[in-house]
């Protein structure tokens, strides 16, 4: 069933979809997602919804049989499905039976300077806003903020930081290997865990146009020395992480090895 602002965004689309009778209804989506929201709108309806062949696998698979569906090669669905891309929205209502309105079930207007018109907006996001997230944190104790989409900015994460209860110190390399050592020797196991030796860690990073200068040392600009000159494609391409002894008298060759291995997998 559903609920909160899913049915809010249900009811919704349904007032929209009810002045379109005499219409063909484009909703551009994403490869995956508002699944039980389609099936609730072709059983209102009592009308099959036409959608790729990748989604009606993924009913399939999810065992998920509410609503009624068809392959988006079935030309007499009134009510259509598409990705979100402007290219396949504009592709979909080519192959669909005039009048054609688009209804765009978020708040970004990626298709204002695309259609002209027949477009229908009905503003709805999934994520939350900056301060349902700042309500959130406040309630938490936490030590370390990992953004898993877009880099966070430091001062974002310097304000999100001071949001947390109590500050709590992340466990450090050293303190992880204390709690190891002083647990009880398992069953099999031979030898003491032993702590890792210093070491030199390289953040691929670096490697951004903005900060070529990593490659020039005492006065040796190292990349006359590749053959690779298009400096645009650093940073495109995310490598694995390198991780080198600390030794002062290597870091200046293993600088270079880096330099030399970065280039020839991009050249590839």
């Amino acid at each position: 069933m559903l609920k909160g602002l899913a049915s809010i965004l249900f009811y919704r689309l349904i007032k929209e979809v009810e002045n379109l009778q005499d219409c063909s209804v484009l909703i551009p989506l994403y490869k995956v997602g508002r699944e039980e929201l389609l099936e609730k709108l072709s059983e209102h309806f009592s009308e099959p919804i036409s959608m790729s062949s990748q989604r009606l696998a993924i009913r399939r698979v999810c065992g998920l049989r509410g609503g009624e569906f068809s392959d988006e090669a079935d030309t007499t669905a009134r009510i259509r499905t598409s990705q979100r891309q402007a290219k396949s929205v504009l592709a979909a209502l080519k192959r669909m039976s005039q009048p054609t309105v688009v209804v765009d079930l978020s708040i970004r207007d990626d298709y204002k300077d695309v259609i002209a018109e027949n477009l229908v907006t009905v503003p709805y996001s999934d994520h939350s806003s900056k301060l349902e997230i700042c309500s959130f944190l406040s309630r938490l104790k936490f030590g370390e903020l990992v953004p898993t989409g877009a880099p966070m900015k430091s001062s974002t994460a310097e304000e999100l930081m001071k949001l947390s209860r109590e500050k709590i110190t992340c466990p450090t390399g050293d303190d992880i290997q204390t709690n190891m050592d002083a647990r009880p020797i398992e069953l099999g196991q031979t030898e003491a865990i032993t702590a890792t030796p210093p070491l030199l860690k390289f953040d691929y990073s670096c490697l951004e146009p903005k900060k070529l200068d990593v490659f020039k040392t005492e006065g040796v600009d190292l990349l006359k020395f590749v053959s690779f000159t298009d400096l645009g494609r650093f940073g495109k391409v995310r490598i694995k992480a390198f991780e080198f002894r600390s030794d002062k008298s290597e870091v200046f060759s293993h600088l270079y090895f880096i330099i030399i291995f970065f280039f020839a997998l991009n050249s590839h």
